[in-house]
Formats: C-alpha cells, sequence, structure tokens
C-alpha cells in the first residue's frame, strides 16, 4: 500500500466514522456536553489511538530495540574472484567493548589472502556469527556490534567509491 493510498484509507475511515456518530449516535451512556459534538469521539478515539501509538514505541525503543552494526565478508576485502574464506581466530571475546578499528575477526580466503574484519565505530561484540574454522561465503554477516546513538550505513559510500 502506497502512502498516499494509506493517507486516502485513513480519512474515509475517519470521515466515515464521524459521519456515522452525527447520524446515528448510541447513547446509552453517561451523556456529557461535550458528546453533543458532531466529531468529538472520533477526535478523542484518534488522540488516544496516537498516544498509545507514541508509548508503545518508546518503550519499545527503550527496551527492545538495540542499534546493531552488522559487518559481512565483502568482496572487496576478500579480492574479486574469491567467494568464500575460512575463519581461522576470533579476535575479541562476545560482550567485550571495541573502539573503531579494533580487529575482530581473521580470516583466510579460499585463494590463501589473509583478512581482518574491523570494527568500524565504538560499541560492544553483541553476536558472532560463525565459530572458528566455518566457511564463510561473500556477503554473509559475520558479527553485530552493538552501538550507542544513530548507526549510519556507510555502504552506498562504499560502492560509489569503488564504481
Amino acid at each position: 500500500m502506497t502512502k498516499r493510498t494509506y493517507w486516502i484509507v485513513m480519512i474515509v475511515v475517519f470521515v466515515g466514522a464521524a459521519l456515522v456518530d452525527w447520524l446515528a449516535p448510541d447513547h446509552h451512556h453517561i451523556v456529557f456536553e461535550h458528546h453533543k459534538w458532531p466529531v468529538f469521539d472520533g477526535v478523542f478515539a484518534l488522540a488516544g489511538a496516537l498516544a498509545l501509538i507514541l508509548f508503545s514505541l518508546g518503550l519499545g525503543q527503550l527496551l527492545l530495540w538495540k542499534n546493531i552494526c552488522s559487518l559481512s565478508l565483502e568482496e572487496t576485502k576478500a579480492g574479486f574472484g574469491n567467494k568464500t574464506a575460512v575463519v581461522k581466530e576470533l579476535l575479541v571475546d562476545l560482550g567485550k567493548n571495541v573502539r573503531s578499528g579494533t580487529p575482530l575477526v581473521a580470516l583466510e580466503t579460499d585463494r590463501g589472502k589473509n583478512i581482518v574484519l574491523t570494527s568500524p565505530m565504538r560499541g560492544k561484540v553483541d553476536r558472532f556469527f560463525v565459530d572458528v574454522g566455518e566457511s564463510v561465503r561473500v556477503g554473509e554477516t559475520v558479527v553485530d556490534i552493538q552501538v550507542k546513538g544513530h548507526v549510519v550505513d556507510h555502504s552506498s559510500s562504499q560502492e560509489a567509491n569503488h564504481a
């Protein structure tokens, strides 16, 4: 669904609910003065739904979401023509805080080239997707780093430099 279609549907639903509330009110409960206004209930329900959504997003960001930077084996590092590499050594422990440039994983390509994946930013090693001796394909995620703050994606600038 496009953004435009979404907004059209939302407006139609809101206007339809307001018309139904105005033309056929259901007052089997205590009626306050503001309930007699034609669109009060629709506006109040919309405001309540938006408040609930914003509260849920804030709670999710506080408790659930992590800013993760995933590192994968890139063809530019592995060398063109190399399709796989074998993990020789995990150079840091899981949960360790790392700085930008810290060596994380040592690999050897199928043609004998040694590669060391380094951390692009400060953070904490969150997860290894490989063990020593495992084979990694080009493009496969090797390690996740949990970072504080905003994660910047540099992949488009790296592709522009190699084009």
